[in-house]
């Protein structure tokens, strides 16, 4: 199975809300698109720091990526949400992640390159979730 295969293969689960969103790529999300609005945003990221290049690291490497992701997006003044990707395939683990409201694509893309990543989930109001290749690892 592809890199691409598994993260098709994922939910996208927003934690930080009650009740949770779960994001599936190449479908709507009714529920994301009314958090978006209530903070009067039309776009959307959801990007993580752990395991670049989807290479396993160990959990204090990732938490220490993950808080550094945290931080940036803090700093950038964007609002965000945690949660986790979280696979369908047995032997994928959870990772942390953050929905960040409000970030452009070509914000997010520069992200997700920097932490290392192979991909990042993206999307707009009233669009289906898009999963986008940023490094070559596919």
């Amino acid at each position: 199975m592809s890199l691409r295969d598994h993260y098709l293969r994922t939910t996208y689960r927003v934690t930080e809300v009650d009740p949770a969103i779960d994001i599936r790529i190449g479908q709507p999300s009714p529920q994301l698109d009314a958090l978006l609005d209530k903070h009067a945003a039309r776009c959307w990221a959801f990007i993580t720091a752990w395991n670049p290049g989807s290479k396993k690291l160990d959990a204090i490497e990732n938490q220490r990526r993950q808080a550094a992701l945290e931080a940036e997006v803090k700093q950038g003044g964007y609002v965000f949400y945690r949660g986790a990707g979280v696979p369908d395939e047995k032997g994928w683990e959870q990772e942390e992640s953050l929905l960040i409201v409000g970030v452009e694509r070509e914000i997010a893309v520069k992200l997700g390159k920097k932490y290392g990543q192979a991909a990042i989930v993206i999307g707009k109001v009233g669009a289906l979730a898009e999963l986008i290749f940023i490094n070559s690892f596919k």
